[in-house]
């Protein structure tokens, strides 16, 4: 027997994760759990009701139950409240695995899926297993996010949530802004959240200078914002050109340098900037010289800045991640035949889910990576060691 191992990540949604990776991986199964522990939130959906509704307070976890499949999932979870009433739902996406001290629901037994053996991997089993939680208490960090209202951003937002940080999201787009707040007040989580064009010199020192007299403080930045603008470089525009550089380049100067000024004052930070595998290699699938051209160029700012910072003990990295199931390329895989060449040249056979990449900056941003700096790590499937 071989068995493909999954763990499900603190920040990550219950059920987007199951269908991801049961759906991706080939596997099809019912399933039963009982006795799991407790936890604090959830989001489920009540037989008939319109919306998904969230649950607060301590409870205690009887079941969940469902079926998990390339063509969907049914999730359905009883609860029983500190009252003793028990509520139950089918889970709606939002159920999110969170790492304090009351939700245990990381602590899930193992859940196995088991089918005939795949000719290409060898797997016939998928075991997957929460993370432990850990024993500490939240250590307050004030972390900084651009474009964290959603894709790679919000998911950074929630792991970071998920150990114990004070988040900060900033993003231009104000509607999703508003509903990530929501999400982040409904669980009583200290945060903050403003729009922002990272572009706006002037407003990104004024945004910097608000957090820092909030909070005293700014720790960790993650500069996450990004666009794409795929053009054959003959048909690509000044305008369209400069509209990159400016979201994918100056702005990471901006944010970097605008935070570093409360980091400096402290003596320590974290900065952890959003590259791309295009920043390290030449792409070859479709043109897109000015995101490939600005993603190289985080890569050498990245080592600049954590040589310049280094004796004033902030650590600057970056990840570069694989394409990612976000927004930036919901266009381009509504192709099957460039999602199947994609694949190919991708040893692990999928596409990342924020969450991967989400893990890799919180663990950059972390004292568990605190001699680490200067350094681009991929978050590829292995596309870079070919």
């Amino acid at each position: 027997m071989k068995t493909l191992p999954v763990r499900l990540n603190p920040g990550q949604d219950l059920r987007s994760t199951l269908e991801g990776v049961v759906a991706s991986q080939g596997f099809a199964a019912a399933f039963v759990l009982s006795g799991m522990g407790s936890l604090s939130q959830a989001n489920v959906r009540l037989a008939g009701a319109a919306e998904a509704a969230s649950v607060t307070g301590a409870m205690e976890i009887l079941t969940l139950t469902g079926t998990v499949g390339a063509s969907g999932s049914h999730l359905h979870v009883s609860l029983a409240g500190a009252d003793g009433a028990v509520f139950g739902g089918h889970v709606a996406s939002g159920c999110i695995v969170r790492t304090t001290a009351e939700v245990l629901l990381a602590l899930l037994p193992e859940w196995t899926f088991r089918r005939e053996p795949d000719p290409a991997t060898g797997y016939d089993e998928l075991a997957v297993r929460a993370r432990e939680l850990p024993t500490s208490p939240p250590d307050g960090r004030v972390a900084v996010v651009t474009g964290g209202a959603k894709g790679i951003g919000w998911a950074t937002v929630e792991a970071l949530v998920g150990e114990g940080a004070r988040p900060v999201l900033f993003d231009r787009d104000e509607q999703t802004l508003a509903s990530a707040s929501r999400q982040l007040a409904e669980r009583g989580v200290d945060h903050l959240a403003e729009p922002l064009d990272v572009c706006d010199e002037a407003a990104v020192e004024d945004a910097m200078a608000r957090v820092v007299a909030h909070y005293g403080r700014i720790d960790i930045l993650v500069n996450n914002a990004g666009i794409a603008l795929r053009r054959p470089t003959l048909e690509l525009s000044l305008a369209d050109w400069q509209a990159v550089v400016d979201v994918n380049l100056t702005a990471v100067f901006l944010c970097a340098r605008a935070a570093a000024r409360s980091m400096v004052a402290a003596g320590s930070g974290a900065i952890v900037n959003v590259a791309s595998m295009m920043g390290l290699s030449g792409g070859g699938l479709y043109p897109n010289l000015s995101y490939h051209s600005t993603k190289g160029a985080v890569v050498n700012l990245t080592r600049a800045l954590a040589i310049e910072w280094a004796g004033n003990g902030i650590r600057v990295n970056a990840v570069a991640p694989t394409w990612v199931k976000t927004d930036l390329t919901k266009g381009l895989f509504q192709s099957p035949d460039l999602l199947a060449r994609v694949l190919d040249m991708t040893p692990l056979r999928r596409l990342a889910e924020p969450a991967d990449v989400a893990d890799a900056i919180v663990f950059l941003a972390s004292g568990r990576a605190g001699m680490i700096t200067g350094h681009t790590l991929p978050v590829d499937g292995g596309f870079l060691a070919q």
